[in-house]
């Protein structure tokens, strides 16, 4: 970690993961002088309802997904809910995550925790990640970080970011499991190669103080900045250091300005104070004219981004 006097860099988060939805491809051989069918085309809202009126759980759980990208929380509620009556586990680990959250539906963790162990004993990945959550911090479920560990490694071991992270967290802290540098970076760098922003801040951090591996600033930096570019305000605020005490780059404090501002403008909790602080000391040093060209690229930097911005 880059010290500073009053803003202790604080990493090791976790997060719940939105899962990617990719359609399978299908391959087609066409004979000479045939013309190729055309796809089939995609179904409408209105295909899915009835669909889903017949008793289709895949089609209420497209309906679900569609609820939810459109702020509807209370219909998302209702068709994952639906479907995860029916036994469809990509349902139940949505629904769980509405339950836990209390979105579109009254919070109830306990009942969170149930549809994430009963998606998770269906094999679906990112429920067990979102279950080992809910046992290492006690949410709705007798605290375990020794069955938090069970349900992050078997998510990671099916190839899901979250759990990766997750794994590495407890590996770095030990928890649940013997304390492991070594352990932690292997999954931290398993998860970061899958783009997973917290997981690259952290590998930043075991870099920069050289935590089951030699100490390599440029390497932290290097890390920093993926995870700033992937919406992560902790690693914002970690580049923003970098930059404003020439830890592994260049000094440049418009440039640090810029990070911690932009950790200040979308993050939340510490990691957007931090910002804030900085942001604010940052400003004293620099031109007014820097400062506000600073500020002009947050808002052009988020009004661009489609990805969100993660607190971690």
């Amino acid at each position: 970690m880059i010290p500073l006097p009053a803003l202790a860099i604080v990493a090791l988060c976790a997060s719940h993961a939105v899962p990617n939805f990719t359609a399978p491809a299908f391959a087609q051989s066409t004979p000479p002088a045939a013309t190729a069918p055309e796809s089939p085309a995609k179904p409408t809202r209105k295909d899915l309802e009835r669909a889903a009126e017949r008793g289709d759980t895949s089609a209420m759980y497209q309906l679900g997904l569609l609820a939810e990208v459109e702020g509807d929380h209370a219909n998302a509620s209702k068709q994952f809910r639906l479907a995860s009556e029916k036994g469809d586990a990509r349902a139940m680990t949505r629904y769980a995550y509405l339950l836990a959250y209390g979105l579109g539906t009254p919070r109830d963790e306990a009942a969170a925790a149930s549809w994430y162990r009963r998606a998770a004993e269906l094999g679906e990945a990112e429920a067990m990640s979102n279950l080992g959550l809910m046992l290492a911090n006690g949410r709705g479920v007798a605290q375990s970080d020794s069955e938090a560990v069970e349900w992050y490694r078997r998510s990671a071991e099916k190839g899901n970011a979250a759990g990766m992270f997750n794994l590495g967290s407890m590996y770095a802290r030990g928890r649940g499991v013997a304390q492991s540098d070594a352990e932690a970076l292997t999954w931290y760098t398993r998860a970061a190669e899958k783009k997973n922003a917290p997981a690259m801040n952290n590998l930043g951090e075991m870099y920069a103080n050289g935590r089951g591996v030699a100490a390599d600033e440029a390497k932290a930096v290097e890390w920093y900045s993926r995870a700033a570019e992937a919406g992560s305000a902790e690693a914002m605020c970690n580049l923003a250091l970098a930059y404003a005490q020439a830890k592994g780059i260049a000094r440049d404090l418009p440039e640090a300005h810029f990070w911690a501002s932009l950790a200040a403008a979308s993050g939340s909790g510490e990691p957007r104070t931090r910002g804030e602080q900085l942001a604010k000391r940052l400003a004293a040093q620099i031109p007014a004219e820097k400062a506000a060209e600073s500020r002009a690229r947050v808002t052009k930097w988020i009004a661009a981004r489609a990805v969100p911005i993660t607190t971690n």
